[in-house]
C-alpha cells in the first residue's frame, strides 16, 4: 500500500477472490498474518490507526471479472453459465463495475465508510433460488 501522507485520504485494497492472485493480494495477506501473529486483525488495525487522521480503509472483493486474470474461462460456455447461474445478477462483472465502487469509496461520498469488506461480485454464491 502506497504511503498516505494526507489527513482526510482514502485506503483501500482490491482482493482477487478469483482468477490469479495478484501481488497486493500477498502482501495484504502477508500483512494481515503478521498482525495475527500479534493478536491483532488487520483492517482493525488500520481503521483504527489511520481513522485519528480522518483516513478511511477499506476492502473490496470483487467477484469473476472479465479481464486478463481469469484466463481462458469465459471462452468455456458451461463454465459462464455455471457462474452466471449461482450470481444473483445472472452476469460475470464488467472492469467497470468494479470501478464504480472503488470510485465512490475514494470520493466524497465515500468518507463515511471505513472498516468494511465490501462484496462487489455482482451476488456471487446468491443466485437465483432453486425452483422447490
Amino acid at each position: 500500500m502506497a504511503r498516505i501522507v494526507e489527513a482526510g485520504g482514502r485506503a483501500f485494497a482490491v482482493r482477487a477472490l478469483f482468477g490469479e492472485s495478484g501481488a497486493l493480494d500477498r502482501l495484504f495477506e502477508g500483512f494481515v498474518a503478521g498482525l495475527k501473529e500479534h493478536g491483532a486483525d488487520g483492517l482493525d488495525v488500520l481503521v483504527n490507526e489511520l481513522g485519528q487522521r480522518g483516513i478511511t480503509v477499506n476492502t473490496v472483493e470483487p467477484g469473476v471479472v472479465l479481464t486478463d486474470m481469469i484466463g481462458d474461462y469465459p471462452t468455456a460456455p458451461e463454465a459462464v453459465a455455471a457462474l452466471e447461474s449461482i450470481t444473483a445478477l445472472g452476469r460475470m462483472g464488467l472492469p467497470e463495475d468494479v470501478a464504480d465502487v472503488v470510485g465512490f469509496l475514494a470520493g466524497p461520498q465515500g468518507r463515511w465508510v471505513t472498516g468494511q469488506i465490501i462484496d462487489a461480485s455482482g451476488g456471487t454464491y446468491l443466485g437465483p433460488l432453486m425452483p422447490g
